[in-house]
């Protein structure tokens, strides 16, 4: 009951929240577009292709500069700008290169946040730790896709739905 593990599991369960939301309903904001179905596949690649990009780049950048909160906080902040952004400009292609920006972010996060908990926990600790980080984070995996589904009903939208993703994946990272 490490108050560090508590931090990191909020923060991991924001990380998941946005995560699950860009990978549940993007490809549903691409085919409002007005694309078919191998269209929407080939366009909701590319931020994926993006982001593998991205996770080892900044997750060796991580490990070369020995820094881990920064390198967590960084591409959080850089998901929330993605997330504002595609809140703002509503349902546009413009707004689905935002989502892209936030997914690129979202997944740069993840390396440097998992090489956090074995600075501080070891042994048996590491391991009861590490499952409780994940065990809460991973109830953004039902939160996120729910939360945006809801909104988006009840709204008519995904304008809001971004922006409550926008607040939630971010929020925990920036208690780092």
């Amino acid at each position: 009951l490490d108050r560090r593990v508590l931090l990191l599991g909020l923060v991991y369960l924001g990380i998941v929240i946005g995560l699950y939301g860009i990978g549940f309903w993007l490809p549903q904001i691409v085919k409002a577009e007005g694309l078919d179905n191998y269209s929407v596949g080939l366009v909701v690649a590319v931020p994926y292709i993006a982001s593998t990009v991205a996770m080892v780049v900044w997750g060796r950048r991580s490990d070369r500069v020995n820094e881990r909160v920064a390198h967590v906080v960084a591409p959080a902040l850089l998901s929330a700008c993605g997330f504002t952004a595609a809140a703002v400009l509503g349902s546009s292609w413009l707004a689905v290169v935002c989502l892209g920006i936030a997914a690129v972010g979202i997944c740069a996060a993840l390396a440097p946040f998992w090489a956090t908990p074995p600075i501080f926990l070891g042994g048996t600790a590491a391991a009861g730790g590490i499952a409780l980080i994940n065990a809460i984070g991973n109830l953004g995996g039902f939160l996120g896709p729910y939360l945006v589904g809801w909104i988006k009903d009840a709204t008519h939208g995904y304008g809001a739905a971004m922006a409550a993703l926008r607040i939630l994946s971010s929020g925990g990272a920036a208690a780092l």
